[in-house]
């Protein structure tokens, strides 16, 4: 019995490092730059990922196979910047003078899009740093790895109806590191107090998906100024810690 035991477990132990090596060497899949999506995202089924959650703790040897194969950890730092303002140009206005007129991306839900490398994400915060009338509400910044979630709320708690509502800024992320490439994942949900009548407004609500690079990242403004004659626009830059040799 002793013996069987053994074999099984022997067994279920190469198929979990067979399965790695596996997938750890299959290409990927050629994704867009940037993508706009319906909020909430749905998550990607990542086979490896799943293997990986397989993985003991205790198996130390599996998890320095798998470093060796792709690399140690390597840790992932999202800056995010969330802007509202009575802006004086749209948005597709300001990517045309500070983004050289790089093409947006739109969608249906009344959003634009735009891939930044690293100088203009440089550029773009200066902008808006320096403009009358824009407000920064938050400029929240997150530390995270590969596969691992992070979320970032700047919220109230509100009452209404009976119900407790988290009003203000949350922006979800989840990365998936690439090589040199973090496939990012965020939702982005904004929303506010009015008092006449008392109701909670939703000014934001998507996601998006993009490929970016250490110190690359996006930005995202509505199409089209709300009843208040406010733009609202989020900056997302990346930061990825190098490769430890």
């Amino acid at each position: 019995m002793k013996l069987k035991k053994r074999l099984l477990i022997a067994g279920v132990a190469v198929a979990i490092v067979a399965g790695l090596l596996f997938f750890c060497f299959q290409p990927s899949r050629p994704v867009a730059p940037v993508e706009l999506l319906a909020y909430p995202h749905k998550s990607p089924f990542r086979i490896a990922t799943q293997i990986e959650r397989l993985i003991p703790s205790s198996w130390g040897w599996a998890w320095k196979l798998r470093d060796r194969l792709r690399g140690p950890v390597r840790a992932i730092t999202i800056s995010t910047q969330v802007l509202e303002g009575a802006f004086s140009e749209t948005g597709q206005s300001i990517a045309s003078n500070v983004l050289a007129g790089k093409v947006a991306l739109t969608n249906a839900y009344g959003y634009e899009v735009w891939k930044l490398d690293a100088n203009q994400v440089s550029a773009l915060s200066r902008t808006f740093k320096g403009a009358q009338g824009i407000d920064v509400l938050s400029a929240p910044r997150v530390q995270t790895a590969n596969d691992v979630g992070a979320a970032v709320m700047q919220t109230q708690p509100v009452v209404l109806g009976g119900a407790t509502n988290h009003v203000g800024v949350t922006a979800l992320f989840e990365p998936h590191v690439d090589g040199d490439t973090v496939d990012l994942f965020m939702d982005f949900l904004y929303s506010e107090l009015l008092t006449n009548p008392v109701s909670i407004r939703t000014n934001v609500a998507i996601a998006l998906r993009s490929q970016l690079s250490d110190g690359t990242g996006v930005f995202l403004a509505q199409k089209s100024k709300d009843d208040k004659g406010k733009f609202r626009g989020i900056i997302v830059s990346l930061a990825l810690a190098p490769r430890k040799k």
